[in-house]
C-alpha cells in the first residue's frame, strides 16, 4: 500500500513537473520577444533623439553615407509621386476620351430625328384662337379646387416642337394669369397658417401628425425660406411676426453637420433675399453670422469646398455618403448667395473664393463643357470621379447658376456667359434627343460612352 501511493504520488509529481517546465519556457520566450520588443522601440527612440547619436550621424565622417542614404529614400518617394501622378493623369485622361467618344446605345433613327427638330421653324399663330375654353378662361374668385382632377397626358401636343400655334386678343392672358393669382396665394396662406400654428420656428411641419420636425439643423429652414414669398405676396403681417422669430430665436450656433448647399440656397439666400426686399437690418446680421459659418467649407486646398459643415465648431467633411467627392450641383450652386454676402459685408473673399470653383471646373477642359457631378476634393487638386452626364439630379443648378451670376454681375463677367454657352452648345451636341414615336423632345444623361435616354423631372 506504502509503496503504491509513493509511486503515484511521483507520477502525479513528474507530470505536474513536465507541466512546469513547460509553461517556464513559454514564459521565457515571451518574455525574450517582449524584452527583444522593448529594446528595438527604446533603441529606436534613443537612435532618433540623443544628440550625440546625432551629432555622429551627422558627422562630416558620415556624409557620404548619409547622401546615399537620403538619395535612395527621397528617390523611392520621388518614384511613388511620379507613379501616382501619372496613373491620375491617365485615368483623368481615360475619363475624359470615354466622355467625348461618339454615343453607343443610341436608338435606330435618333440622330435623324434630332436633326429634323433642329431644323424645324417654329410656326406661330396658325390655329386661330385658344381652343380650350375650361383652361384658358378667368378662374372665379371662389371657384373649389377640392374637386379637380388632372386630365392626363397627350394635351396640348401641338406645342412639342415649340410652335406657339394660338393667337390671343390684347390682355387676354394677363387677365387669365390674374385670376389664378389669388388662388395661387390662397394656397400659400393655407400652408402658412398651419406650419405657423403648428410648427412655427420649425425647418418642417409634417402634415399628417401636425408636428415639427428639426431635420435641417433647427434653423428655421421652412420660416427663413419663406420670407421673400411672404413678403411678394403682401402677406406683410405674417412677415413681421417671421421677422421677429428671426430677431428673437433664430441661433446658427448650432453643434451639427449641415449641407452647406441646402443651408445657403435655403436659410442663407432666405435671409438676403428678405433684406433686399425690406431692407430690415434683422436679416443682414443673421445673414453675416450664417454666411461665416458657412465659409469655413472653403478652406479645402483642393479649391472645392466640402460638402458639410459644422456650424458650432467649423469642423468639415463631405456628405456621408460621397466622403471622396463633392457634387456639382452644390459647391456649383453656391455663388450668388456668397457673391451678394461679399457686396453686403465688404469681405472679398466670400466673391473670389466662390468664383474661383468655376475658374477651377472650366481649367479641367471636360469634353463638349459637360461637367460630371462627382469631383473627387480630398486631395491636393480636383479630379473628375466618375462619367455621368446630366442635366437633371446632381448637377441640375450648377449650369443654372452660370447664367444667373453673368445676369447677377450686370452682364459684364464674359467668362460665366461664355462657360453656360459652351454648356448648353454641348448639350445640344451630346444630350438632346427626340423620342419615338411620341416625338417628345427631351435631354438624356450620357454614363460614358452609353446613352440613357431618360430625362430626370426636376
Amino acid at each position: 500500500m506504502a509503496k503504491s501511493a509513493l509511486r503515484r504520488r511521483r507520477g502525479t509529481r513528474k507530470t505536474t513537473d513536465e507541466h512546469a517546465m513547460l509553461r517556464t519556457i513559454v514564459c521565457g520566450l515571451l518574455l525574450i520577444g517582449v524584452g527583444l520588443g522593448a529594446g528595438l522601440l527604446a533603441g529606436f527612440f534613443f537612435y532618433s533623439s540623443d544628440p550625440a547619436v546625432s551629432a555622429v550621424r551627422n558627422s562630416p565622417n558620415d556624409a557620404i553615407s548619409k547622401a546615399a542614404h537620403n538619395l535612395r529614400h527621397n528617390s523611392v518617394r520621388d518614384d511613388a509621386h511620379h507613379d501616382m501622378d501619372n496613373l491620375r493623369k491617365k485615368q483623368q485622361e481615360k475619363l475624359k476620351e470615354e466622355m467625348g467618344a461618339p454615343a453607343v446605345g443610341v436608338p435606330e433613327n435618333a440622330e435623324k430625328r434630332k436633326q429634323e427638330f433642329l431644323a424645324y421653324e417654329p410656326k406661330h399663330g396658325y390655329k386661330g384662337s385658344f381652343p380650350y375654353p375650361n383652361a384658358g378662361a378667368p378662374v372665379d374668385e371662389h371657384h373649389d379646387f377640392t374637386s379637380f382632377r388632372a386630365p392626363g397626358g397627350y394635351r396640348f401636343e401641338e406645342y412639342k416642337w415649340g410652335d406657339s400655334p394660338y393667337t390671343y386678343s390684347p390682355g387676354e392672358s394677363d387677365a387669365l394669369a390674374r385670376s389664378r393669382r389669388i388662388h395661387v396665394k390662397n394656397a400659400m396662406k393655407h400652408a402658412w397658417e398651419n406650419y405657423e400654428k403648428y410648427a412655427f420656428g420649425s425647418d418642417e411641419i409634417k402634415p399628417i401628425s401636425l408636428h415639427g420636425s428639426s431635420t435641417w439643423g433647427d434653423l428655421g429652414i421652412t420660416l427663413v425660406d419663406s420670407l421673400d414669398t411672404l413678403w411678394l405676396m403682401g402677406m406683410k403681417e405674417e412677415f413681421y411676426r417671421a421677422r421677429d422669430w428671426c430677431k428673437n430665436n433664430l441661433n446658427h450656433n448650432q453643434n451639427a453637420a449641415v449641407s452647406v448647399f441646402e443651408t445657403t440656397i435655403r436659410s442663407l439666400g432666405g435671409l438676403l433675399a428678405a433684406y433686399e426686399l425690406s431692407e430690415d437690418d434683422t436679416f443682414v446680421d443673421q445673414a453675416k453670422d450664417l454666411g461665416a459659418r458657412l465659409f469655413k467649407a472653403f478652406d479645402n486646398p483642393s479649391g472645392i469646398p466640402y460638402g458639410r459643415v459644422n456650424l458650432a465648431t467649423g469642423a468639415t467633411s463631405n456628405l456621408g455618403w460621397s466622403p471622396r467627392d463633392g457634387i456639382l450641383s452644390e459647391f456649383g450652386t453656391l455663388q450668388m448667395e456668397f457673391r451678394s454676402l461679399s457686396r453686403l459685408t465688404g469681405i472679398s473673399d466670400y466673391k473670389t473664393k466662390s468664383e474661383e470653383v468655376y475658374h477651377i471646373l472650366r481649367d479641367m477642359h471636360p469634353p463638349h463643357a459637360l461637367y460630371p457631378y462627382f469631383v473627387a476634393n480630398t486631395g491636393d487638386r480636383p479630379e473628375f470621379a466618375n462619367q455621368k452626364l446630366t442635366f437633371g439630379a446632381m448637377a441640375d443648378s450648377f449650369y443654372e447658376y452660370m447664367l444667373k451670376v453673368w445676369l447677377q454681375g450686370g452682364k459684364t463677367e464674359q467668362v460665366f456667359r461664355d462657360m453656360y454657352d459652351e454648356s448648353m452648345q454641348g448639350m445640344f451636341d451630346e444630350l438632346l434627343s427626340v423620342s419615338s414615336p411620341s416625338e417628345l423632345v427631351f435631354i438624356a444623361d450620357k454614363q460614358g460612352r452609353r446613352m440613357d435616354t431618360k430625362q430626370d423631372h426636376l
